[in-house]
């Protein structure tokens, strides 16, 4: 079991979620799992992202089931002694 996994819950949220990942992985110094649980994006290339990231899982939901249940989703699939929930959603006004 990792100590940490960092579950990043995304929608429509490509460049954000690039630059946390890039992110994590600098500034991260404990032993960690990343897991991102896409809500529905439209079309997205998510092999790209695992070649750049070997830590990194992609679970695709169909359909933007909310925060909650995609955390959810992620801490089912990578157990770990602690969890860092964020939210890769992009808010506009």
């Amino acid at each position: 079991m990792n100590p940490l996994t960092i579950i990043i819950v995304n929608y429509n949220s490509r460049d954000y979620l690039e630059k946390c990942l890039r992110s994590i992985e600098t500034e991260t110094h404990v032993e960690h799992e990343i897991v991102v649980v896409d809500n529905g994006s439209e079309e997205y290339d998510f092999d790209k992202l695992r070649d750049e990231f070997p830590r990194l899982t992609v679970l695709c939901n169909d359909t933007n089931l909310g925060f909650a249940v995609a955390c959810n989703q992620g801490i089912r699939l990578r157990p770990a002694s602690f969890y860092l929930l964020l939210n890769g959603r992009r808010n506009t006004i």
